[in-house]
C-alpha cells in the first residue's frame, strides 16, 4: 500500500508531536513540559504556534489532541475531527472523536436541539 504524501498542515502536525508537543488537560505544552500560548480567536478554533525551519506554522488544539488519541488515522480520506458538543475550546479526550462530515452535523443538530430544550 502507497502512502499518500500528507499536507503541509498535516506534516506541521506530525513535526509538532515528535517535537514534544502535547495537548494535557485542556493546555498545551512543548517538549520541555513549559505551557506554550494558546491563541483563542472569537471565531474559529483554539491554535498554537511551532516554528518550523524558521517559518511559524499553526497548529490546531483539537488536531493535535486527535492525533494523541489516533494517531495517522485522523488524515483518512472523509474524517473530520468531532468536538461532540459543538463547544471548540473544550480540548478534553471524552469530547473529541473522529466521524465523517455527516456523523458531525448530527452532532451539531443533536446539541442545537438540546440548546432549546434548555432555554
Amino acid at each position: 500500500m502507497v502512502k499518500k504524501k500528507l499536507t503541509e498542515s498535516q506534516q506541521a502536525l506530525v513535526d509538532a508531536h515528535a517535537a514534544g508537543y502535547r495537548v494535557v488537560g485542556g493546555k498545551v505544552k512543548d517538549g520541555n513540559g513549559n505551557q506554550v500560548k494558546v491563541i483563542r480567536p472569537r471565531k474559529g478554533y483554539p491554535f498554537f504556534l511551532v516554528d518550523r525551519e524558521g517559518k511559524s506554522s499553526q497548529i490546531m488544539c483539537h488536531r493535535m489532541l486527535a492525533y494523541q488519541m489516533f494517531g495517522q488515522e485522523m488524515f483518512r480520506k472523509g474524517i473530520v475531527v468531532r468536538h461532540l458538543n459543538d463547544k471548540k475550546n473544550d480540548l478534553r479526550r471524552i469530547n473529541i472523536r473522529l466521524g465523517t462530515a455527516k456523523q458531525n452535523r448530527a452532532d451539531w443538530r443533536r446539541n442545537q436541539k438540546n440548546m432549546k430544550k434548555v432555554s
